[in-house]
């Protein structure tokens, strides 16, 4: 049985904290220019990550409005 290369392992990081969390996302929604969001799937092809723009963050509700690129 082969084990299976994780693609995207020089990409893990520790988990934020909340605190950290919430501030990330001010940060985001606060600049103009602000790098986007990518997301994809643990293990999964880089190639396959969706990249979003920050809209808002309700750190109330824990969302984040997005939009695609």
């Amino acid at each position: 049985m082969t084990d299976k290369i994780d693609p995207n392992k020089k990409h893990y990081f520790q988990l934020a904290t909340h605190d950290e969390f919430v501030e990330s996302m001010k940060l985001h929604t606060a600049v103009k220019h602000s790098p986007p969001l990518t997301v994809w799937e643990k293990g999964e092809s880089e190639d396959d990550a969706e990249i979003y723009e920050v809209i808002e963050y309700f750190p109330d509700s824990k969302m984040i409005k997005l939009r695609p690129t």
